[in-house]
């Protein structure tokens, strides 16, 4: 495996270096809106602003340029084929300089992160909507003090002027809250995701909370089978695959992964098929990780009901929608929230795992009757 490393200093910092490049590290905030580059470009930078900002300025930075970067670069080269003129392009602002030199091969794990103490990271995928369930885990989270990587496909949404939502983006202290951009239905994005979160915010993952999910009706499509693959894909074999790629960073015994499921896992509407199936297959994997990670990781899903994730907040509902439910009310994020945040506390659920817990205010349990 290749390996490119960048420290920031003042002098040269040894032999075999490449060249000398201008850094200007007030563009990295806005890096991803400003820059089409390929995901493992944005890894590195992100890499190099992370240390810069907390004054690791003498120290040395590794990033693994590997096949697989490549891939999901997309440009048919990348850093790996190109490395020099990719870094050239990239290290070009100015106000700084980095030098570049080659190091040995060498792995995320063997190199020191920074003091982060004991303090917890949790990876939480499906958060760009500012009022859906995501969004809410991220708030929530960060509130009980974790760090907190967010990931989704799409860019995070602002909040909402009106209406409910859970947190703005801006409002998140960056050296709590750090957002990846990436598809978790692609094995190669998952596993640079979760190494980007572990160079972000220390060497463990804590907690894993596999909330991204898509639902698309088939009903119509030209292509039924496809929309039935892409959800699958998303829906269940993207937390299959950061569950794996977040593993080897978890420290056992005091980690936890939550999938969120559905109830139409055990309840089914017509022409959903795709989604029912996929929410179904999380409750089976929930219980086959809790297994094979015994002693290690406890893991849990959980399966929300009516959640109002509406901008438009409890003005979209009507009393009669409140009325269905067994508690009087429509659940709310928060409750899917709050059930998280205990079950990724060892504290309050380390005797809890391989269960599914629901979330429906009652619903699944009510007698229906032919009106």
């Amino acid at each position: 495996m290749n390996t490119c490393a960048a420290s920031v200093r003042t002098q040269p910092c040894g032999t075999n270096g490449i060249s000398v490049f201008e850094l200007n590290f007030c563009a990295f905030k806005s890096l991803r809106s400003r820059m089409r580059c390929g995901f493992a470009e944005v890894a590195a930078l992100a890499i190099a602003c992370r240390n810069f900002r907390q004054g690791f300025r003498n120290r040395l930075l590794v990033f693994p340029v590997t096949e697989c970067a490549v891939d999901v670069c997309g440009r048919g080269g990348g850093i790996a084929g190109q490395k020099d003129s990719a870094l050239r392009r990239i290290f070009s602002f100015s106000k700084r300089s980095v030098q570049m030199q080659e190091c040995p091969s060498t792995t995320l794990m063997e190199r020191p992160l920074g003091g982060f103490g004991n303090e917890r990271c949790a990876i939480i995928t499906g958060v760009a909507r500012p009022t859906g369930i995501g969004r809410c885990l991220v708030d929530s989270f960060l509130r009980q003090g974790y760090k907190v990587v967010g990931i989704d496909v799409k860019e995070l949404e602002p909040k909402e002027m009106k209406g409910q939502h859970h947190g703005d983006p801006a409002e998140f202290p960056s050296d709590h809250f750090h957002f990846v951009q990436g598809d978790v239905s692609d094995p190669a994005q998952a596993k640079l995701m979760v190494e980007e979160a572990v160079w972000w915010f220390g060497q463990h993952i804590h907690v894993l909370i596999n909330n991204a999910a898509i639902s698309k009706d088939s009903v119509g499509s030209k292509d039924s089978m496809k929309v039935f693959a892409d959800t699958i894909a998303t829906n269940l074999n993207g937390p299959y695959y950061m569950s794996e790629s977040a593993l080897q960073y978890m420290a056992f015994g005091i980690s936890s992964i939550v999938h969120i499921s559905s109830i139409r896992a055990l309840q089914s509407e017509p022409d959903t098929m795709a989604y029912t199936a996929s929410k179904a297959g999380l409750c089976g994997l929930t219980h086959a990780q809790a297994v094979t990670l015994a002693g290690k990781v406890r893991v849990n899903a959980v399966l929300p009901g009516w959640i109002n994730t509406d901008s438009a907040g409890e003005s979209a509902l009507r009393p009669e929608d409140h009325k269905w439910h067994p508690v009087g009310r429509v659940g709310l994020p928060k409750d899917v929230a709050e059930l998280c945040l205990f079950l990724c506390d060892e504290n309050r659920a380390g005797f809890i795992t391989g269960q599914e817990f629901v979330v429906d205010g009652g619903v699944t349990k009510k007698m229906v009757y032919p009106e």
